[in-house]
């Protein structure tokens, strides 16, 4: 993947951080330019098997050519709309499996849907086997082809490469020093083995059960990695690939409330800076071999790792799984040290105050969501909130302050050196403020070990690159497709095997984005012309009647304001979910340069352009406007503001 600047919003604004916690100008716009030098790998990383590329058709061509009737029948091959839509209602909204299947077995419906589904629709989705065709299903999608990186790069912001530029897998220095769509792989067990009344002997069980689950996914990996295997891409391009395990979040055999990534223990993880070392993967190695003799228990319980049987990850060549163990922004920050941090915060305010304000305390669960949507006001709960004995809460905000600045820091879309040495001094700052929350009698200690991995995040970014390329917000989201819908669509008895079924018919009947696009290129419609609008006005019909309160001319960024004709609505869209009234053709440009030209003092913008093409999109336009916003009394209410940077990641990285 290609390097790509964020968003760019300036705007003079001072943060009330310390100077040293703040990238100063020049640092900033290193982040927002391109690499100004780019050092190759070299040698055979990344070099093509074939000098001409094979030719790859695409998904949606294969797709077509291999439905049967397709040509003359668009909803093939289904006899007609209402099989399919039938059909897609039943897989992806409808009841479960057994109910679904008794329908069919009324006389008179004499259309298999399932066996339709199943025999007739071909998936992009490997079927679940015990094979290496996941990896090779990831990496020849078309719709990949373009982000695939093949060789591990140095970006640097300096023609001295004294600034190192850390974003994409391939710019961080794991990828370097050894020379990645998301699929389902497998459905983990989640027996809690009740049957087991020893306590410890049913957790040692199901520590043992979980690895060797792995153990059985990872083990084509132990070949692959080693050896190689041939894989295409989706643009043709042949090339000999060797699929390494880089990164994990999840289990690594440490003991409970321990660090994985240092030998720190449980009652020490709230010293902040840790002296403690990385753990020893050697060691540890040694230590498994022991498997067996009778020292095999101490052995482990010295090196504060539980005495597992072959956990799944000692034979995975050029692993080190406690390096590999990367920041998780939603668990580890959201719904972990924020989730602390905002119930201190309610401690020392008040959750009545808080509620009033926000209406947020009666919510009877609070997801990773909502504890975003909280971080970005928090810190204004709190600017004038009067301490015991009507203290200041100076040293309150600080700390708060600095734990919001590290939460945006980490999430930045890239990093050099000074930007990773600012989100440290920012946990500094945390660290030496802190006290205040023992002071108020919140907390006695802060042997959290999510708190305590925050240490580890500039070492994982400068060997991972930037957080996002770990994030598990994707994959949570999957979790409801892929686990919890699946589950709903099965009769609750024998499962597994119902939901394996869901997911190869989900991916049946859902189009990929780039399948849409290839089909929406022969979809015309039937019309020559559209209402076009140039000038639009606003108002507010409950408030200020007609009244015009504001204006837009259409310009060159927007093109043209248009709708579609109503003959067009009717033949194409749901009367139930009709499209927007008024749609907006736009051409895209660059964001601002991060500093304005020298003589005229105007910022420059370029137009957008991809393989030849400008990038344009139509995007839906206005909308109806609360009857509450008045905005001639809003800013009445207070006499000063503070600006919000932690608004949203674009709004932080410009303006915090």
């Amino acid at each position: 993947m290609g390097w790509e600047p964020p968003r760019n919003l300036e705007c003079n604004v001072q943060s009330p951080t310390p100077e040293n916690s703040k990238l100063d100008e020049g640092e900033h716009e290193q982040l927002c330019n391109a690499p100004v030098t780019i050092e190759h790998f070299g040698g055979k990383a990344g070099a093509l098997l074939h000098d001409v590329p094979q030719v790859k058709i695409s998904e949606y061509t294969h797709y077509s050519v291999d439905v049967e009737g397709s040509v003359k029948n668009p909803w093939a091959p289904f006899n007609s709309q209402m099989d399919w839509e039938v059909a897609q209602w039943a897989k992806l909204r409808g009841p479960g499996l057994t109910a679904f299947t008794d329908l069919l077995m009324i006389e008179g419906n004499s259309v298999e849907l399932n066996k339709i589904i199943d025999t007739k629709i071909p998936s992009c989705q490997p079927r679940f086997v015990h094979h290496k065709a996941c990896v090779a299903a990831l990496y020849s999608d078309p719709e990949h082809a373009q982000y695939l990186s093949f060789a591990p790069e140095r970006h640097y912001a300096d023609a001295d490469k004294t600034q190192c530029l850390y974003h994409d897998l391939c710019t961080g220095e794991w990828w370097w020093a050894t020379q990645v769509r998301q699929i389902l792989l497998v459905y983990l067990p989640t027996t809690r083995l009740t049957q087991i009344t020893n306590k410890a002997s049913q957790r040692c069980t199901l520590a043992n059960l979980f690895h060797a689950c792995m153990s059985h996914i990872v083990e084509p990996l132990k070949s692959a990695g080693v050896d190689g295997m041939v894989l295409m891409s989706g643009d043709g391009i042949t090339q000999h690939c060797h699929p390494i395990f880089a990164t994990f979040c999840l289990v690594t055999g440490i003991m409970n409330g321990d660090c994985p990534v240092c030998t720190c223990p449980h009652n020490e993880l709230g010293k902040h800076p840790s002296q403690h070392e990385l753990r020893d993967l050697n060691a540890i190695l040694d230590t498994l071999e022991l498997l067996g003799l009778p020292l095999y228990t101490q052995a482990c319980h010295d090196l504060h790792i539980k005495p597992l049987q072959h956990p799944f990850w000692e034979d995975l060549p050029y692993l080190n799984i406690f390096q590999s163990i990367t920041p998780d922004i939603l668990h580890q920050l959201y719904q972990g040290v924020m989730k602390h941090m905002i119930s201190w915060v309610t401690e020392i305010v008040g959750a009545a105050k808080i509620d009033a304000q926000k209406g947020i305390m009666t919510l009877s669960h609070v997801s990773g969501v909502e504890h975003k949507q909280m971080s970005h006001f928090l810190l204004g709960l709190i600017i004038d909130v009067r301490l015991p004995g009507n203290a200041f809460p100076a040293r309150l905000v600080r700390t708060t302050r600095s734990l919001l600045d590290f939460l945006y820091l980490t999430q930045f879309p890239v990093h050099s050196n000074s930007s990773i040495d600012t989100l440290e001094t920012t946990l500094d700052e945390f660290h030496a403020n802190k006290g205040v929350f023992e002071d108020l009698g919140i907390r006695n200690n802060f042997n959290i070990p999510k708190l305590h991995f925050l240490q580890h995040y500039a070492r994982s970014i400068k060997l991972f690159g930037m957080t996002d390329n770990f994030n598990m917000e994707a994959t949570e989201r999957l979790h409801i497709d892929f686990a919890k819908d699946a589950y709903a669509a099965t009769n609750h008895k024998d499962e597994f095997w119902q939901m394996t079924k869901f997911i190869v018919q989900y991916n049946h009947l859902m189009l990929s984005f780039q399948q849409i696009e290839d089909h929406a290129t022969n979809i015309h419609l039937p019309c020559d012309s559209v209402p076009v609008f140039h000038h639009i006005k606003f108002w507010n019909n409950e408030i200020h009647a007609t009244e015009t309160l504001d204006s837009v001319h259409a310009q060159p960024a927007v093109r043209i304001v248009f709708s579609l004709p109503q003959m067009v609505v009717k033949q194409y869209f749901n009367p139930q979910n009709p499209p927007p009234q008024h749609l907006a053709y736009v051409e895209w440009f660059s964001a601002f340069s991060p500093l304005p030209d020298t003589h005229s003092g105007l910022y420059k913008v370029r137009q957008l352009v991809r393989d030849g093409e400008c990038q344009v999109s139509i995007v839906p336009w206005g909308g109806a406007v609360p009857a509450e916003w008045m905005s001639l009394e809003v800013l009445d209410t207070c006499a000063t503001f503070f600006l919000n940077v932690f608004k949203d990641m674009y709004t932080y990285f410009n303006v915090g």
